[in-house]
Order: structure tokens, then sequence, then C-alpha cells
């Protein structure tokens, strides 16, 4: 245990677990041993943890006879700070679902439910950038077991960076999770949250017995669904009242307004055209329009209403105001002659001709194909029994293969007569269409629905067009049907699909092919209140698609939907006379428990994992709908970071301190005092000397709830920056959120930064040492493009800068065409630290988006970060102009999982082996191409291979990700067998 949370250059591991209180103790009389000085400073983040670790530590380094000067809940920069400006020693104490899952997702708006692939989901709000406000998710109640909808505070999206598996439990119910994702799990007669690498085979697991449902029968304008597909579905004819309505408002709006003058006005315009001289042909010619107008304007005989358009420019050619003169002389105005109406309009029109605008309006109306007006369908559809029924029986036998036609192939006779004959029922029934018959071979009979209102309805409302038997699915809107529709749609699906069976199991059972399918079904049971089994089974026939089937078996369950299976030609033999079996398991509330009857490592449908953030941090996902708890580690991750007392961090010491550790030690009988100090006021006044904001600035701060929340407030105003800061309140659980400042947590604060018309906004990790940027356009910055910024506007001729081997060749560039000297060193802060102190460098830059002002001091500083970014703003520089000309290739870092530490270096000694050229690292390679460069390393702090790749173009870099991961798994395969 102590050999796995000591890492390079800090200590960490989860708490409770693999760091408690009593090795926390150890550590701190450790540290007792190791330190020299008397007095050695302490500080904490905000994890729930981090005060329970602190006293912990505190007691221990006590009974060695140490002083503790306390600096309380401050960001990790600030006590950095106190250890180098009080010259003293210090400690701090700081430190998933695959997307293939199906959950119920609710859309609070429409009110309606729809099933969804979790990653699906996820990845298209985030693609966009929707409002999660309008969405609820499934989740529970760990205390009550009540199953509701809560609304979705926000979603993640991580790269997996460690073993996922497949927990399999009774009944088939499953989901896959990654090894840190927690279920919900009974023990000590209460429901608690357990890591998956915790869970072993027989632990009773949450799962949803029965779910909420909201009954909403939609009504389907057939007009209004199917106008998208306008071009594909040509010959629709829409007839009817409002048609007839649109006709004429379209003629309507032809015809331009007519105005009758009076006759003081008409004999003005005469008076004014013979006083300039003009004849009405010479007037009409140099105006514009024809003699024949200008007469009826003037004399008003034969016509006596003229068009206003006409009347206008004549007017205006004879230069009077045309808008005076309308307003003193018009008598009366019209716009349409009523008898025109009959002779120029129809009653029908194209569905391909309509506007958008003209589809909002139509309701009352028929539709047809071209040439049968006598198989016109209602617009408005309703969902009745019969209409799910004949769904349901599309949804096992039917297709779509013939144009405009929509068929099911069943068996002549026999016991398919009654589908048969129900499919010709439904069909008269919801469409007033009788279907046509075909004898097919192999004694088989086609029923067909041809007309193409009913094809545009199955194929384009019901999305099931391109559909085969492996990815058929449910519709939409059925998990918001009332029960009786639910039923007569699973009876359509079960009689043309299912079987009954007897003998030594009683009951019934829905096969198909498509996976969707039947996850669909199983969440529809749940809402029914049923309980069912759910298996896979490979197809015994060559290239053929496993089979998933439902299983309902008990006899209470199969009364709840007796009228599914009533009709099946084989009900007579599943009599339900037989003894109830006793339930085989724990009930809470909306909830079951069910046992694990396999835990297995499969291998993920992405490189991603993703996860929901509701209030209480659980939601339902999987097949069967397992309880499952977010997999945000870091609230319960933590550990110690050593400083020494010029600032920079532990390396090798954290040698000594494990073998310490591991020692027995009794206490030194002297036991040390603890004092308190503040050091804000200390940082305020110090930073206060490299500041020199000149102009207004304006800036949008994330924090995730850390406890940089301490600070923040304090410096700004010193600063006198205008900002606004999210997730502004101090929260051990980081309000659920990963406080991992990059990609998908970075989305709500580039959005702030638009609204707000911020200069820049910054993002702080859970310590506050590092501080990633995004610039007034909203894009975010790796440590990289910052970096430039910092270099183009603090570095000059003769500095020395220390760099990465993982940031850009655009930065390395850039300093040295300054004039200054890069030092390079191996990546990690403490390394860095170093550098930055032994070089005496300004400037320290990490891809990961620490900074090391060494003009300062030496450690890696976010809130430092964010106002010197401040200053350089302040002078003018917009942040997206500095970075406009620069040519940055693309990069990419990627962490691939190696099942442990000696198949980790095993596999980077290995490619070092293979690339005798490559720039060898402390830790690792770094092989050039012409075009970019790779580098392999070993992770400091999981049993990790990280991948880091630039590449001169997209293209060429997910060439090189592509190669560079499959052999690294190739590598890891070959050691981890061994």
């Amino acid at each position: 245990m102590i050999d796995r949370i000591f890492r390079a250059y800090d200590i960490r591991g989860v708490y409770g677990k693999e760091l408690t209180g009593e090795i926390a103790r150890k550590i701190g009389y450790a540290a007792g041993l190791l330190i020299k000085e008397k007095d050695v400073i302490i500080g904490r983040d905000a994890r729930d943890s981090s005060p329970l670790l602190a006293q912990a530590f505190a007691d221990g380094i006590a009974k060695a006879g140490k002083n503790l000067i306390d600096a309380g809940m401050n960001p990790n920069p600030l006590v950095y700070f106190l250890c180098w400006y009080k010259h003293k020693p210090g400690v701090y104490v700081t430190a998933s679902v695959d997307g293939s899952e199906y959950t119920l997702v609710k859309d609070i708006r429409k009110n309606q439910i729809f099933l969804v692939k979790v990653g699906d989901f996820i990845q298209k709000y985030i693609n966009k950038k929707g409002n999660l406000k309008n969405f609820a998710v499934l989740s529970f109640n760990p205390e009550n077991g009540k199953v509701s909808f809560k609304s979705i505070k926000n979603v993640f999206v991580h790269k997996i960076n460690e073993p996922l598996y497949e927990l399999k439990l009774k009944y088939g119910k499953s989901v896959k999770v990654t090894a840190s994702h927690s279920v919900y799990v009974f023990r000590n007669n209460k429901l608690v949250c357990v890591p998956t690498s915790d869970l072993k085979v027989g632990d009773l697991v949450a799962t949803a017995d029965i779910i909420p449902n909201i009954v909403k029968v939609p009504r389907i304008s057939l007009a209004k669904e199917l106008w998208p597909y306008r071009n594909e579905l040509r010959t629709i004819i829409l007839s009817g009242p409002d048609i007839i309505k649109i006709r004429m408002k379209r003629l309507l709006s032809k015809r331009k307004k007519r105005i009758m003058l009076s006759e003081k006005g008409r004999q003005l315009l005469i008076k004014i055209r013979k006083e300039k001289g003009l004849s009405r042909s010479k007037a009409a010619k140099l105006i514009g329009i024809s003699p024949v107008t200008i007469q009826r304007i003037e004399l008003g005989r034969t016509r006596k209403f003229v068009r206003e358009d006409c009347i206008r420019k004549y007017v205006q050619g004879l230069g009077l105001d045309a808008d005076e003169f309308l307003k003193k002389f018009s008598l009366r105005e019209k716009r349409f002659n009523g008898r025109w109406i009959d002779g120029r309009t129809l009653s029908t029109i194209k569905l391909k001709n309509l506007t958008k605008e003209e589809i909002k309006e139509i309701k009352d109306c028929k539709l047809h194909g071209k040439g049968y007006p006598k198989n016109s369908i209602p617009n408005i559809i309703e969902l009745t029994p019969e209409l799910m029924r004949l769904i349901g029986y599309y949804i096992a036998e039917g297709n779509l293969e013939c144009k405009d036609r929509v068929c099911f192939t069943l068996v002549r006779g026999g016991h398919e007569k009654f589908i048969a004959d129900d499919v010709i029922f439904c069909s008269e029934k919801c469409f007033n269409i009788k279907p046509k018959i075909y004898e097919v071979k192999g004694n088989r009979i086609k029923i067909v629905i041809d007309n193409v209102i009913v094809f545009g309805f199955f194929s384009k409302i019901l999305k099931f067009e391109n559909k085969n038997s492996s990815t058929k699915r449910l519709p939409g809107f059925v998990y918001t049907l009332p029960p009786e529709l639910k039923i007569n749609l699973l009876k359509g699906i079960f009689l043309g699909d299912g079987t009954i069976f007897h003998g030594s199991s009683h009951g019934i059972k829905f096969s198909t092919t498509s996976k969707e399918l039947a996850v669909g079904i199983s969440y529809l049971l749940m809402q029914l209140g049923v309980l069912h089994s759910f298996s896979r089974e490979s197809n015994k026939k060559k290239n053929r698609r496993p089979v998933y089937n439902i299983f309902i078996l008990r006899k209470e369950e199969l009364k709840k939907i007796e009228d599914v299976w009533k009709d099946h030609w084989n009900s007579k033999s599943l009599s339900l006379t037989y003894k109830i079996r006793k339930k085989g398991y724990l009930k809470i509330g909306d909830l079951i428990l069910l046992p694990i009857k396999e835990i297995k490592k499969v291998e993920p449908s992405s490189n991603y994992v993703y996860d929901f953030s509701v209030e209480g941090e659980t939601f339902i996902a999987g097949i069967g709908g397992v309880c499952c708890h977010n997999s945000h580690n870091p609230p319960q991750y933590n550990g110690f970071k050593f400083i020494r007392s010029d600032g920079t961090s532990f390396i090798e010491e954290y040698k000594k301190l494990k073998k310490y550790v591991k020692e027995e030690f009794t206490c030194s009988g002297e036991f040390g005092i603890v004092t308190y100090e503040n050091p804000l006021p200390l940082y305020k006044e110090k930073i206060s000397e490299v500041l020199d904001i000149k102009g207004e600035v304006k800036l949008v701060a994330e924090t995730y709830g850390g406890v940089v929340n301490v600070a923040l407030p304090e410096v700004f105003k010193i600063a006198d920056i205008k900002y606004e800061v999210l997730h502004s309140q101090i929260r051990g659980d980081f309000y659920g959120l990963r406080p991992e400042p990059k990609g998908e947590n970075l989305i709500m604060l580039k959005q702030k930064v638009l609204e707000a018309e911020a200069d820049f906004g910054v993002a702080f990790d859970g310590d506050a040492d590092r501080a990633v940027f995004i610039d007034d356009t909203g894009r975010e910055l790796t440590g990289s493009l910052a970096g430039i910024v910092y270099v183009k506007n603090l570095v000059k001729k003769g500095d020395v800068v220390v760099l990465t081997p993982d940031t850009s060749t655009a930065l390395k560039e850039l300093i040295e065409n300054i004039g200054a000297r890069i030092v390079w060193s191996r990546i990690g802060h403490g390394f860095i630290e170093e550098k930055v102190r032994d070089s005496k460098a300004v400037l320290g830059i990490e891809q990961s988006s620490h900074f090391y002002f060494g003009f300062l001091y030496p450690f890696s500083d976010g809130i430092l970060s964010a106002l010197l970014m401040a200053r350089i703003v302040s002078e003018g520089v917009r942040i997206s102009d500095v970075l406009k000309d620069v040519k940055v290739r693309p990069i990419d870092k990627l962490y691939i999982h190696a099942e442990n530490d000696n198949v980790k270096k095993k596999v980077v000694r290995e490619i070092a082996q293979q690339y005798p050229e490559a720039q060898k690292l402390e830790d690792g390679v770094k092989i050039y191409f012409e075009d970019g460069w790779v580098i392999v390393r070993e992770s400091q702090t999981m049993p990790e291979i990280n991948l880091v790749i630039e590449a001169a173009t997209q293209k060429k870099l997910e060439q090189l990700k592509k190669q560079y991961i499959e052999y690294i798994k190739k590598l890891v395969r070959k050691y981890a067998d061994k």
C-alpha cells in the first residue's frame, strides 16, 4: 500500500482506502525525522478529506518534536509562497460509464422521455452547445430507493486511462464502467457507493425495478412531420379547408392595393401636367408608365380604382410628395376583387410547394398520393391501440423494401393467420386503406399497404428507414404513452417475434438481433413494473449476429401483461396455475438488489467514458437500469506535496521518506507546538511589486468551487480587475465537477467569456497551481500558446526560459528568435522548479499550463499567472491578436493504460531500443521526424504510458496517433501476458 501511494514528486491515493488517517500519521512522523528544520508549515485545499489528513499528519509530525505553522485552507501557491518567504519547509494536503451504455432522458420542455446512448447524447450536447437545463436523467435517492428524473447539471467526457469492466448481475442486468467509477452496493444495511475496483462477485448491486412514466399521447401532424422530407416524398398532395385558405392568402398577397382619387386630386394632376407643357403621351414616356394608366388616374371613368404604385410613380414624376398627395386626395382603397377567387384558386397543393410558415398554419386537411385522392388520410394521426399494434407488427415482421410501400411478410395460414388478419384490420381502422395480399415463395404471403403517406409515416416519422432486423428500435415517443398503448405495442412485437415456453420453466420470451430494440423493450417493461431477465446468446450459424432475449417467467409478472401474450397461438400451453416462486431479491423503494454474477474486463467502445452530473450525483444506466455514481474521483483522491525551504518541491527526499514510513517508530518524547499564520497578506504585498495594471481589464474565472476562492477576491481587488467567478463558493465536492481545467470542463467558461465580452477567461485546477486560459474569441490555449503570450511580453534577449520536451516547436522557435536561452527540464513540477532556481530563469513553461515566474520565485502559481496575463492585456494587448500569426502545429496528448508499473517500464525501454537515434529523456524518448515528433514516456503517477505527438498537419497527427497507439498497445499486451 505504501509503495502504491508514493509517486515521483508527491504522495497520493484514494482517501479511506490507500491513504488512511493512520498512514497520514506515519507520514507525519517520518517527515519529522527527515526534515532538519524545527518549524514546518502545513496548508490544505478544500477537499472534504483534507482537514482529516492534515490533522493526522499534524499528530504524527508533532510526535517527532516539530513545531507546526498552520496556514489553514489556502491555495497551493500561497503555501509554497509562505515556505519560500519564511525560508521554512512545508507540506500541502491536496491531490467513469462507457459511451455505448443506454439510459432514459427526459426533455423537460416537451415533457417527453426517450432512450439514448449515453455517449451519443453527451457528445451531441457538447458539439451543439445545447442547454442542459432542458433535460433530466434517471436518478435515484440512495436513502429511500425512490427513482425519479433529475435535471442535468453538467456532462463530462473523460479520456480512458484505466481498465473498463462489465458488471453482469442476476437477471442479465449489466453496465460497463471504469475501475474508478462507482456503483451502489448494499452493505451494512444501507446503500453505499463503491468503486468498481473494490467490487467482488456476490456483492448486491442496486438496480431499478420500476421507473417513472409521463403520460403524454402525441397527436401527430403528418404535414408538419413529413414536410422536411418533401423532396423525397414529391407525390404527396394536400387538400382541404386549410389548403384553400393558403391558396387565397397567396393570391391576396400578389394583388396590389388600388386607390380611388377625389375629383380635386385628379384635376390638380391635370393642371400640373399642363403647366409643365406635357401631353399624356410625353408624360408617360418621361415618367415610365403607359398613357392609358395616366388617363385612368386623371379621368377616373372606366376604372375608378388604379394601382397605388402607379399613382405614386405618376405623382412623384410631376414633382409632388406622394404621401401627402394620397393622404389628402385618396377617397377609397381596395386590394382584391372577390369575384376572381373561385376561378384563380385550387383546393389542392403539393407538399413540396409549401413553405415552412405555411406548414405551421395547416391543421384541417387530408393527404394523398398523386392520382389517389380516394385514399386520403387525415392530417392529424391519433395513437390508438390498433396503430400501436400495427407498429409492433412492423418491428417484428415489416420492411420498406418496395418504394412507397409498407410490407409485412408472414407465413400463410397456420399460427400467423391471426397476425395477418389483425394487420389488415389495423390498417383499415387507422388509415382507411385495405392492404393488398401477395403470395410469395415458401408458403408465405406479403401484406402490402401501398400508400405514400403510410410509407412516409413508417419511414420518416417513426424513423424505420434503412433499418434492418439488427438495427430496428422503438419509436422515440413510446416511453410517454399510457400503459394500454405500451401493452399493444409489445403485443405486436411479441406475436411477431415472441415465444411461449413451458416445462421446467414457464414464461414468454422476446427475441431480436437488435440490441437497441432489446434495451428499449427492457426499459418499457420497467416502466410497466415487470421484472424480466436479459440475455445475449451467440448465433450458432456462421457470420450471424447475436440474439438478445428478454424472458418473463414469474407468474405475477406474466399476469401484469397478459394482454401481450394471450392471443399467441401457443398461449393455452402457458398455465398460470403453477406455484408462485419466492422472490429472489431484496427491495428498497423502487430498487431491487441483485448479486454480481461476473466482473469482466472489456474493450471500450471509444477512447472516452461519459458522465451525467445531477443533484446527488446518482444516475441509472446500462441494461436493466444499474444504479451508478458519477466518476468524479478528485474529491476522494488526496495526498501530500512536500516543499523545501526555497519554495521547490521534494524529489529525491520521497525515497527516504518512504523508507522511514515503512519502519516502526516510537515517539521522541518531545512534542511540537502548533501556531497559525495566514499567508494571504504577505502574498498580496509581494505580488503587488510586479503588478502594474495600466488599463481596464475584464476577466471570467472558473474555480470549480476550489480553494482558490479564498484568495481571488482579495488579489483581484488590489489589481483593480473587473471579474466574474464561476462556482465561487468553496465546496469540498467541487460541485460534483472534476477540477480539471480542460476540454468539456471549459465549455461554460468559454460561453461566459463570449457573453461578457471579457478580455480572457482563466480556469484553475483544484489547488490553483495551474491556470488554463481562454482568449477573447473563446479559444482554449494550451500551455505552449499561453507561453507564447508570456514570452512576447515578459522575455528579452539574454534571458533564460525553462521548457519541457512536450512544449510546441513554435514556442521554442520564438524564444530562439528573441535571443533568449532555453534550458530543458524533465516533465514534472519538482524538476522544473529546480531548473528555474538553478538557471535563474525568468520563466518556466509546461504544456500542462504550469507557469513558473522565476523573476519572483521558482514554483508554479496559477493566481500569479492570471494576474500577469491581466497586466499584459491592460497594456492594450489582445491575446487573439498576439497569436494570430503564430503557426502552431497540432499537438495531442494521450494516456495508454499499461496494466502495472513493471509493464510500463518494459514498454518504454523496448521503444527506446527500437529508436536508438531518438533523444533520450529521463523517463522516455523523443522521436523526431521531418514534420513532427513523438514523445513516449512513463507516467510518474499512474500505471500509464504518456504519448505526446506534434505534427505539421492534423491529418499527419491522426496517422501518427493511430500508428503509435497500436504499437504501444501491442507491446503492453506482450508484456502483460508474461
